[in-house]
């Protein structure tokens, strides 16, 4: 294995690793020095932090003793297993036990036999555990979620909205509905309304619900279910925007000149009816003029040019748009997986993603200028020695980076408008994204390298996302 740490890479010998395992927090000594520039061999000297409580893998005998081999390849295999009655389990089942590091050496006590490694379900079942989520919510969490989700809520300090129409556009399959729009048109200045879920109003900071939701700190999608970061009752229920239903929301209210530049905007605790919820197919049929209800299809033709207007705009300044590179898996009936579809990159997802930065980058313009303490979606250039790599792998391809530096995401992009009828064109996006550092969250603001933006948040998914329900709760105490 190796060790990171502050731009180092330290490679750990099987026989150096003291019993660390990855993803633990190591203390490491270097024992000399490997060929590259910070590139050393070491020895852990002691495990500061364990990454891990149990694991998932497949029980067997070995000898007059049971083993367990994990399912994740990357940890040793034959860890003693304890606590193995013969009568209750077989050789080859799929099991979880959590890890003991008490001893000299590692062990794990057996706690559920998850079934046959060959079932769909049970392999789900062991990735859950493996990677230390919760599929149920405690019982005391499970009432105070319900007491919150039949609180009533009131108009006072609210504005009213029910009167917009307004629509919900998600997946099929889609339950919570955490976001909607509305869009108006007066003399020439379009208004744009997103409003989402005022998830805040039933989870207060330290509550209940607020502990697990930070602990969980997002929803899991799984195959064949979802870990919802909330209890459903909110989740689905209460907090969901479903449609012929009164919902409190929290409102960005953007307006927009007629080339889609922002004017202006505020951010208001809203009400709102949902009058529809559509999934992105038939968003699409309208925006393509295929749809067949005359309200609908006024209202996706104003929709769709605002949308063609911020994507100029985003063009114009330099963003990054690398394309979807995102798949879904099919499943049979039988639960295995038997094919994969591109997730689509159409005008409808366009138009939900385009509003949603907009909202995201207001609502993120506001905290920075309120030096309001949130999370920013920071995403920095590429690191130098990066940017450098970059270069040399375009060089190989006979490509010149417009100016011989990664200097700001236009290069990048002019390049790749460049190779846009170039079989090159997908190896040089696959060559870019390894460039890129990942987005974070940072209490600090430093801007959003991808989508050149000088500040950058995520506001819009409170029902699924923490750090988008800490900011609706930042912007609650602020009201107050």
């Amino acid at each position: 294995g190796f060790v990171k740490s502050s731009g180092e890479r330290i490679d750990i010998d099987a026989r150096n690793a003291s019993g660390s395992l990855d993803g633990d927090l190591v203390m490491v000594r270097k024992l000399g020095s490997l060929p590259g520039e910070g590139h050393y061999r070491g020895k852990v000297e002691s495990v500061i932090k364990r990454s891990r409580q149990g694991v998932s893998g497949i029980a067997r005998k070995k000898g007059r003793n049971w083993v367990i081999d994990p399912v994740n390849p990357v940890l040793p295999r034959e860890i003693p297993l304890r606590a193995v009655p013969d009568n209750d389990i077989k050789q080859g089942r799929l099991v979880f036990a959590v890890l003991d590091y008490s001893g000299k050496r590692l062990a794990a006590d057996l706690k559920k036999d998850l079934g046959s490694p060959s079932s769909p379900e049970a392999l789900i079942d062991s990735v859950v555990l493996d990677h230390g989520f919760h599929d149920e919510f405690p019982g005391n969490l499970l009432k105070n979620a319900e007491e919150l989700a039949s609180q009533p809520w009131t108009l006072e300090g609210r504005e009213d909205f029910r009167d917009l129409f307004t629509i919900t556009i998600d997946p099929v399959d889609a339950k919570d509905f955490d976001d909607a729009v509305s869009l108006t048109i007066e003399d020439g200045v379009r208004t744009l309304y997103v409003h989402i879920a005022d998830v805040a109003h039933y989870v207060a900071p330290g509550s209940l619900p607020d502990n697990e939701a930070r602990l969980r700190g997002t929803s899991v999608y799984l195959p064949d279910r979802v870990l919802p970061m909330l209890p459903q009752v909110l989740s689905n229920g209460a907090c969901s925007l479903k449609p012929d239903e009164d919902r409190p929301t929290r409102t960005v209210v953007m307006k927009f000149d007629r080339s889609g530049e922002r004017l202006d905007f505020t951010i208001v605790p809203s009400v709102i009816h949902s009058d529809r919820r559509m999934t992105y197919e038939e968003a699409l049929e309208y925006l393509e003029d295929n749809g067949t209800e005359e309200r609908l299809r006024e209202f996706f033709d104003s929709m769709g040019a605002l949308s063609a207007d911020l994507d100029s705009i985003r063009e114009n300044r330099g963003a990054l748009d690398l394309g979807s590179s995102e798949y879904r898996v099919i499943f049979g009936e039988d639960g295995w997986p038997e094919g994969f579809k591109p997730v689509p990159s159409d005008r409808a997802h366009r138009l939900i993603e385009n509003f949603m930065v907009e909202a995201n980058r207001a609502v993120a313009d506001h905290c920075m200028w309120s030096d309001l303490p949130v999370l920013f979606r920071v995403h920095d250039e590429p690191a130098e020695v990066s940017g450098e790599r970059l270069i040399r792998q375009l060089q190989l391809l006979d490509i010149s980076l417009p100016g011989g530096k990664v200097h700001n995401p236009s290069v990048l992009k002019k390049l790749l408008d460049s190779l846009s009828d170039s079989p090159l064109h997908d190896l040089a996006v696959e060559y870019i994204l390894r460039s890129m550092q990942k987005a974070v969250y940072l209490p600090s603001n430093t801007g959003h390298f991808g989508l050149a933006l000088r500040s950058y948040l995520h506001f819009t998914s409170p029902i699924r996302r923490y750090p988008d329900l800490l900011v609706h709760q930042v912007l609650a105490m602020q009201e107050k």
